[in-house]
Parts: structure tokens; sequence; C-alpha cells
């Protein structure tokens, strides 16, 4: 009963964290534009995305430029489902090898303030539905992300929710997010007819 739009969007090194974002925009906008030739409605979308994919669907929903730029007035979705994403690009996550600092540097920009623009935490000033979830077994990380953004939303009287999935780790999301009966894939499901059914 779903209609299910799955873009793509360019990668480091063709482009930077900026460059994926506005292919992230441009899909959202054909979408709004095309679904219902396929039998959907463009006012009932949800974005769902894991990892970095989480972090555009969130970054999209919060910074009002690559919407513009896309050709978008407002966010058109209902709400944001995410995966495991990073709300925080600003400093690397402990322990991170230098190698791996190097290339989110080069994504996401040299200096801290660079990296502090392409976090989504910095453009919390509206509210969107939105479930935050993580992996119970990662480096720590995440779930720490997760709570904190969870935390500033609150404080916005945002409708956000957290799940966390037991027993998994951070490349295990999509598969149990499509797996019926799975706590992730209820919560999933009950998401996306509560959002679009208003």
């Amino acid at each position: 009963g779903y209609v299910v739009v799955i873009p793509s969007y360019r990668l480091y090194p063709e482009v930077t964290v900026r460059g994926a974002v506005n292919d992230a925009a441009d899909a959202l906008a054909w979408t709004v534009s095309h679904v219902a030739r396929y039998g959907g409605s463009p006012r009932r979308i949800v974005l769902l995305g894991h990892s970095a994919g989480g972090y555009l669907a969130a970054i999209l929903a919060f910074d009002p430029t690559y919407l513009r730029a896309a050709g978008l007035q407002h966010f058109p979705a209902r709400g944001v489902f995410e995966l495991s994403a990073d709300y925080s690009n600003r400093d690397p996550d402990p322990g991170e090898p230098a190698n791996y600092v190097a290339i989110d540097h080069a994504i996401y920009g040299e200096t801290a303030e660079e990296r502090d623009a392409n976090s989504v935490y910095r453009y919390l000033h509206r509210t969107v539905p939105f479930v935050a979830t993580c992996e119970s077994i990662d480096p720590g990380t995440q779930c720490i992300d997760r709570d904190h953004f969870v935390a500033l939303m609150r404080g916005l009287n945002s409708a956000v929710e957290s799940f966390t999935e037991p027993h998994a780790r951070h490349d295990d999301l999509p598969s149990r997010v499509a797996a019926r009966r799975n706590p992730l894939n209820m919560l999933f499901r009950h998401f996306v007819r509560r959002v679009t059914l208003r």
C-alpha cells in the first residue's frame, strides 16, 4: 500500500556534504512533482533514512536552504523516521582513526565552524514529527548523539520519539525495519499511518 522512492546521491570525493544534500533535496522535489503518477500523494510523504541517509533526511527537515534551491517553499514531508543518523559533525567520535577524521573533515569542513554549519543541531527551529533510532551494539556514540538530539527537540515541544533496537549493530537496522513483526518495523508502520492520516 505504499509508493517507495529510493533516490541516490553523489558521494565524496565527487562532492562534499553540500552536494549530497542538494541531490537529496532535488530528489524530494522530484517526488513532490511526480509521485502522483505512481499512485502516491505529494501530501503524504514520509522520509526514511539510514546512517548518512538519516542525516540527509534530518538536514532537509530543518535547514530550508536546500529546499529553496530545489524549488520547494517548505518541507513537504509529514515526518522523518531515521535509523542511526549523525546530528552533529563538529567533533570526531572518540577513538575514530585519523584517516576517518581526515575524510570527515574533507566532507563536512576543515574547521569546527564549517562542520558545525553542516550539523543538524544548528537548525532545530521548528517541529517535525520525528522518530530517532539507534542500535544497541555500537561504539556508544550514535545513541548519545541521538539522545542529545531528542532532548533538544523535546525542548522545542516537538513530536519526537526515541527508539533503540536491541541486539543490533549499525548495519542491521535497514533489514530490521523491513522485517514484519520486528518492533522497529511495527514502529515505522505505526508512525507512517499516524502522520499521513492526520
